[in-house]
């Protein structure tokens, strides 16, 4: 049996053990590799044009603390990782921000980021609950 190019994209994607967010990322260099081929007449169609990633999206997304969480970090506040995690639970920022975060405790603001341009100069209010006056 004869097997076609765009049966080979579809089997590398198909049989891939990485995750959805890494098949993404793989499908779209697919799509880049075939739109340059195109324009330079390497290849006469797009066998990526209709890749389809064929398992859930496994997304982590975090679940916040409850209330009760909260009142046992809040219990526990004048332990410094305990502080860090109220931090983090009230400004947003990633873990890794927190090395180069600009704090200013008079205008009660952080700025800064980790993960785009834009976020690395993003300012943040200071709350109110973790703000010391």
């Amino acid at each position: 049996m004869l097997i076609t190019a765009g049966q080979k994209v579809h089997q590398l994607i198909d049989e891939s053990p990485l995750g959805h967010a890494s098949l993404e990322l793989l499908v779209n260099l697919l799509h880049q590799m075939y739109e340059y081929g195109e324009l330079y007449e390497l290849t006469d169609k797009d066998y990526s044009a209709h890749l389809k990633i064929n398992i859930p999206d496994n997304e982590k997304h975090g679940t916040p603390f409850s209330d009760a969480e909260l009142d046992i970090l809040w219990e526990n506040q004048f332990d410094p990782d305990i502080e860090l995690i109220l931090i983090m639970c009230y400004s947003g920022f990633r873990i890794s921000a927190y090395k180069t975060i600009f704090i200013d405790f008079d205008a009660a603001y952080f700025k800064g980021g980790v993960k785009t341009s834009s976020s690395k100069e993003r300012i943040v209010p200071i709350h109110s609950a973790i703000h010391i006056s």
